[in-house]
């Protein structure tokens, strides 16, 4: 008779959280977001078509991040909420 294995544990996927005001930083160099921008990859089409326009109009990286919206990927509903709000900086026009 074979030893029966201890149950898997699982917890779920909790929420990132929120930077503070002491981690995060909003600036990067146009020519490091034009590097970034140049050089199409899939899946980040978005990504490339609104910093192209951000280079182009002069935008300063706080007009739409934040430490509500920062530069790093963020699994928490505060985030995602306010990175719908920065949309209206170029959708809503």
């Amino acid at each position: 008779m074979e030893a029966q294995q201890p149950p898997i544990s699982i917890s779920p996927l909790g929420e990132d959280p929120l930077p503070t005001e002491e981690n995060w930083e909003g600036n990067l160099a146009p020519e490091a977001l034009e590097a970034m921008v140049t050089n199409s990859r899939e899946g980040y089409w978005h990504f490339e078509k609104s910093h192209e326009m951000v280079l182009e109009r002069e935008y300063e990286c706080d007009f739409c991040h934040s430490v509500q919206v920062p530069f790093f990927p963020v699994n928490n509903r505060q985030s995602k909420l306010a990175q719908t709000e920065a949309c209206a900086n170029c959708h809503g026009r």
